[in-house]
């Protein structure tokens, strides 16, 4: 009878920990007001990391491990299987061949370029709009249809520095660009805020679909554990910001 009891709880204990009695590692990059560290205490914050914590990535006995790097190096560690699970990324051909990615959005936005609050680029209809602009991009990030379609044909500034929104932001202000460009333009507005001159910048919506980006994870992460994540996704979502 002993025997029978110690089949049947170990029986018990492997399917109770099919994913594991571990830690998952979530990698993030600095972008505000998404994922970024809080200085005052050190911890990971921000709109995607709090709703991972309290929606989506809930599970019995896995600790969950938050790791901020550049974003570079986080493609890298979750290429590499160093790393579980990307925050928040966007998609591009180059990422997919390496990580998988959930097929439920996390947050989806419209596209905007931020301007001076002087600039005679008042509204996008078509690619001829943007014949006089230098607009500054992230090299090798992801992009919107209307970007990444007409990027020949116009004039770009890329950024290749880690720390790209407050380079945009900076460089804008500098007039070193004319126009600024992220995937998600509610960073670029945020660190407008933050820098105190939200009043001297406005955003210009680009006349294209809603972008999203997405969950990312390393191909040795359990199908079990991206199933559970896909079903949170799918039942809570974020509002999408305001700009003002």
């Amino acid at each position: 009878m002993r025997t029978i009891l110690v089949i049947v709880f170990l029986i018990y204990t492997q399917l109770s920990f099919a994913d594991g009695e571990k830690t998952l590692i979530v990698g993030f990059f600095n972008n505000r007001p998404f994922s970024y560290i809080e200085k005052q205490t050190g911890k990971e914050s921000g709109i995607i990391i709090d709703f991972l914590k309290k929606k989506i990535l809930k599970f019995d006995n896995i600790k969950i491990n938050y790791q901020q790097y550049p974003l570079s190096r986080v493609l890298k560690e979750v290429s590499n299987n160093s790393i579980d699970i990307v925050a928040i990324l966007g998609k591009n051909p180059e990422r997919e061949k390496l990580i998988y990615f959930s097929e439920t959005p996390i947050y989806s936005t419209y596209n905007y370029l931020m301007v001076l609050s002087n600039s005679k680029l008042v509204k996008i209809e078509s690619i001829q709009d943007l014949k006089k602009e230098t607009i500054g991009i992230v090299q090798n990030s992801a992009y919107c249809d209307f970007i990444k379609l007409n990027k020949h044909l116009l004039h770009i500034d890329e950024t290749a520095n880690e720390n790209f929104i407050p380079i945009q932001v900076n460089k804008l202000l500098h007039k070193r660009i004319t126009a600024a460009y992220a995937f998600l333009p509610e960073a670029l507005y945020f660190e407008a805020k933050m820098m105190g001159i939200a009043s001297s910048v406005r955003m210009v919506k680009i006349p294209d679909k809603k972008v999203s980006v997405y969950m990312a994870f390393s191909k040795k992460l359990s199908k079990n554990i991206r199933v559970k994540i896909e079903e949170n996704l799918k039942k809570y979502h974020i509002e999408q910001l305001e700009m003002k």
